[in-house]
C-alpha cells in the first residue's frame, strides 16, 4: 500500500492519493477516500504514512496539524470496499499528544503538520517518531522534516505520550530485532556536536527499561538506522539550521 497526494483534485476527484498492489508493485489498484468532506481541498486527499494498529489500517492526512484537535483527518481502511474513510470520531489527539497541540501560539500554527514517521506495532503498542513539516513557503524549508520527538501509544481511544529516554535524548527511528525494540536517539551536546545512541527494551511503557546498547560522538545526528548481519547502519543528517557537515553519509557499526 503506498501513499502520496493529489495536487488536482478539482480537476479530477477520482484520482486517489492512495494505491494498493497485491503483486510486489507491477500493478496498482486505487484506494481513495471515498467520504471527503471537501473535494477541492487538497488536504484531505494528502497523506505522509500509512500503518496498521491493532488489525486496522490507518492513513493520517496532512490535516494533523499543530493549530487544533481536528477531527476527519485519519482515514481508515475498509477490507470490505477495499477504500478508505474518514474516521469522524478520530481525532488529532488520537497519534499526536493532546497537551501539545496548540501548545505554541504563532501564526505558522495552522501550517504546522505533523508526519508520523516509520510507526512500528510492538506487542500491544505504537511506537513512532514525529517529524514536522509545512505545505506554506512561510515556513516551507524551516519546518521540513525536523525532528519532534518519538511516542508511545498504548489504545486507541488513549492520546499518545512522550518517550523518554535515558540521558535526555530524543527519539529518531525504531527498529524490531529478535522480538526486542530498539529505538535510534540522539542527544545535543553543544555546537554541531551529538551523541548518537540505540537503546532497546521489551518493555517500552516503563521508561526505566530502556538499556544502552551503543553510543558515540558525531557532527550529525543520525535520522534512520538499519540492523543487517550483525552491524547496524546509520544515516546522518541534520535538521533546519543545523550544519550540513556529514549529512548523508552511512556510518556501519559492529558491536
Amino acid at each position: 500500500m503506498l501513499v502520496g497526494n493529489n495536487h488536482y483534485l478539482n480537476q479530477d476527484i477520482d484520482a486517489p492519493s492512495i494505491v494498493i498492489t497485491t503483486d510486489q508493485g507491477r500493478s496498482f489498484q486505487a484506494a481513495g477516500v471515498d467520504n471527503i468532506p471537501n473535494q477541492y481541498l487538497v488536504d484531505y486527499n494528502w497523506f505522509f504514512t500509512v500503518f496498521t494498529y491493532q488489525n486496522q489500517i490507518y492513513a493520517p492526512s496532512s490535516l494533523l496539524r499543530d493549530i487544533d484537535n481536528y477531527s476527519n483527518t485519519i482515514a481508515v481502511y475498509n477490507p470490505e470496499t477495499q477504500k478508505f474513510s474518514l474516521d469522524k470520531n478520530l481525532k488529532n489527539d488520537e497519534f499526536i499528544p493532546r497537551q501539545q497541540l496548540g501548545e505554541n501560539d504563532n501564526e505558522n500554527n495552522i501550517y504546522t503538520i505533523y508526519r508520523i514517521w516509520n510507526p512500528v506495532e510492538y506487542k500491544q503498542y505504537l511506537i513512532y517518531p514525529v517529524r514536522f513539516y509545512c505545505n506554506n513557503d512561510k515556513c516551507y524549508e524551516q519546518f521540513y522534516m525536523n525532528s519532534l520527538g518519538m511516542y508511545l501509544k498504548k489504545d486507541i481511544g488513549k492520546t499518545p505520550e512522550l518517550v523518554k529516554l535515558p540521558n535526555r535524548a530524543e527519539g529518531e527511528d525504531v527498529l524490531v530485532i529478535d522480538n526486542e525494540l530498539y529505538v535510534l536517539a540522539n542527544r545535543k551536546l553543544f555546537g554541531d556536536r551529538f551523541i548518537i545512541y540505540v537503546f532497546k527494551t521489551n518493555d517500552p511503557a516503563n521508561q526505566n527499561s530502556w538499556q544502552k546498547i551503543l553510543s558515540f560522538k558525531s557532527s550529525n545526528k543520525a535520522r534512520s538506522f538499519e540492523y543487517l548481519d550483525g552491524k547496524f547502519y546509520f544515516g546522518l543528517g541534520q535538521d533546519y539550521g543545523e550544519a550540513i557537515a556529514n549529512s548523508g553519509d552511512i556510518l556501519s557499526y559492529t558491536p
